[in-house]
């Protein structure tokens, strides 16, 4: 999920789930089927959980990073994120 969106579109959904509706997770009213969060949680836990989703990444996602300095060629480094 991470890399295909910024935190504030997670943020964004699990505040006001009807932002943004892909079509095949829309109710047949056009809405989201998701809970709206906007009284039931603090803003530590929107951040904390905002933060976890955009952490995440598909299994399929590279263990290495590519890293490039000014000029220099890239180079390839073992990515170091707790999954």
């Amino acid at each position: 999920m991470g890399p295909m969106h910024p935190v504030e579109y997670f943020a964004e959904s699990i505040m006001n789930p009807n932002a943004v509706i892909g079509k095949k997770y829309q109710e047949p009213n056009g809405s989201s089927p998701m809970t709206n969060f906007t009284e039931k949680m603090t803003v530590r836990e929107l951040i904390d959980v905002s933060a976890y989703i955009a952490s995440l990444k598909p299994k399929s996602a590279s263990k290495m990073v590519r890293a490039q300095s000014r000029g220099r060629r890239a180079r390839e480094r073992p990515d170091r994120s707790v999954t």
